[in-house]
C-alpha cells in the first residue's frame, strides 16, 4: 500500500511531462507553418 501513492505520483509527473512535450511539438508545428 506504501508503493501505490508513489507510483501514482510518478505517473502524474510522466503524464505532465508528456503533455508539456506535446505542447512544444504543436507550437513548433505552428511556428513552422507561418
Amino acid at each position: 500500500s506504501l508503493t501505490f501513492p508513489r507510483v501514482s505520483s510518478i505517473s502524474r509527473r510522466l503524464s505532465r511531462r508528456r503533455i508539456w512535450y506535446l505542447d512544444i511539438i504543436c507550437i513548433n508545428d505552428l511556428a513552422n507553418h507561418e
